[in-house]
């Protein structure tokens, strides 16, 4: 076939630019059937929830939360281990290989974190702030009763502290004795109406009339 000089140029700037040539022949792609798509919409969710596992545990540990944080990473290793398996192609292997390594380290310092707040508690007995710091640990793996244990003893050493009669609240509220629990929080309240936890104190105190 015989090229006219205007599509014989058009040819000429085109294969300058990189561009594919164009063809009588249009090949038409073959259509992405249901199991790709769902094969693909899959991986991508398995990278978003390692993703989202990670900042959870990251922002436990931020609060205090080690063994929160160590939960969540376990998990979340467990699950990567059994992906990492079929992972389709190097890319998403490699985003979920960086993905493992970083949490495994997270869960190693979170390890190390609650480690360090129960040797501190062991050395230093009458430091009222390892107290509530060990206490908030408790209080937020659900043991109601070493927390207040430990928010008793913080609260005995600084009666004057109302974060402390906050956190002893919350721990009795959650072991399930709402009268000592409306006791300490409105104490907290006394020691000072705005201290940081005083909307949730009295949210909680509405909530129990």
């Amino acid at each position: 076939m015989r090229l006219r000089p205007l599509t014989l140029i058009a040819l000429i700037v085109l294969s300058c630019l990189g561009a594919p040539r164009p063809s009588h022949a249009q090949t038409t792609p073959a259509p992405q059937t249901s199991t790709d798509s769902d094969s693909t919409r899959a991986w991508a969710d398995a990278l978003e929830n390692a993703r989202a596992a990670y900042q959870a545990a990251w922002t436990s540990r931020q609060n205090a939360q080690y063994d929160v944080a160590v939960g969540i990473c376990e998990r979340a290793l467990e699950h990567l281990t059994q992906v990492l398996e079929s992972a389709p192609d190097m890319t998403t292997r490699r985003e979920l290989n960086d993905l493992e390594s970083r949490i495994g380290g997270l869960r190693d310092a979170a390890k190390k974190d609650l480690e360090s707040a129960q040797t501190a508690k062991a050395q230093l007995p009458n430091q009222h702030e390892v107290d509530d710091t060990l206490g908030w640990i408790y209080y937020k793996k659900g043991m109601a009763t070493r927390a207040i244990e430990s928010f008793e003893n913080s609260t005995l050493k600084a009666p004057t502290n109302p974060v402390y009669a906050y956190h002893l609240g919350l721990a009795y509220q959650k072991n399930g004795d709402t009268v000592k629990a409306r006791a300490e929080l409105e104490r907290a309240l006394k020691l000072k109406p705005d201290f940081e936890g005083a909307a949730e104190a009295k949210k909680i105190l509405g909530s129990m009339k």
